[in-house]
């Protein structure tokens, strides 16, 4: 895994989530809002791989569906925690400096892959505070993407492929490596909200001194200590492959 050291001023930001979804994606996006609640201190950007000549009603369809403001992006859009940010037709989102960027895709690209770019960008601006989930879709847009998320200390989740009503893009993402965690929708939101409490006693930790620094060295040689079968289960960023849950 690639590290970088984080950015000025990034430590205490809340977490942003990038959702790639292509073919049948409304639906796995309905049913992943809905368990998603309306304090989660999270920014989510969804990004959807589709025909840059198709409009997207993306935003008008989860403004009715969940609980979180819904907003269609627009070029220099900051994100807000407790918000969904969609993509625009025709065009792809980069993000630098928690800033949303849009460039329009020329009427003669074929094979662009919109939620690579977005992911890649994530990546580079979020870090380890990147998260990126994958959802049901045709082809292998993400894959690149959700490797570039890992190699740069963030996670990936991709819906599991028995549950996704078009499973090329989730099974590409899988087979490339690019997930930690592989679940169906439903469960995803429950644990995305574990893993960001757990990010967000990272950083605390790194800024602690004195008694507390101390306390929670104890507190790391005993996880050192456990065996490594429990550690895998009771620490789950601690572990050799993905899991399925």
């Amino acid at each position: 895994m690639k590290l970088r050291p984080p950015k000025e001023g990034n430590e205490q930001g809340f977490p942003v989530v990038g959702i790639g979804a292509s073919a049948g994606g409304v639906k796995a996006l309905e049913m992943f809002f809905r368990k998603v609640p309306a304090d989660c201190r999270i920014a989510f950007v969804v990004v959807q791989h589709l025909n840059p000549h198709h409009e997207s009603r993306m935003a008008s369809i989860l403004s009715r569906r969940c609980s979180l403001e819904v907003t269609e992006i627009k070029d220099g859009t900051k994100i807000e925690p407790n918000h969904i940010y969609t993509s625009p037709h025709g065009k792809t989102v980069t993000i630098k400096d928690r800033t949303l960027h849009l460039q329009e895709v020329p009427d003669h690209t074929s094979g662009t892959l919109p939620i690579d770019t977005f992911f890649r960008s994530l990546a580079e601006d979020q870090q380890e505070k990147a998260f990126g989930i994958v959802l049901s879709g045709a082809g292998n847009d993400g894959t690149v993407g959700a490797g570039d998320i890992k190699e740069n200390g963030g996670m990936v989740m991709v819906q599991e492929t028995a549950q996704a009503e078009y499973p090329q893009m989730p099974d590409s993402a899988i087979r490339a490596g690019g997930a930690d965690f592989i679940l169906p929708v439903e469960k995803m939101p429950a644990q995305l909200l574990k893993l960001t409490k757990s990010a967000s006693r990272k950083h605390k930790l790194l800024e602690m001194d004195g008694d507390d620094l101390k306390q929670n060295i104890m507190w790391s040689k005993t996880i050192c200590a456990t065996p490594w079968s429990s550690r895998c289960t009771t620490f789950p960023r601690i572990r050799p492959f993905p899991i399925w849950i």
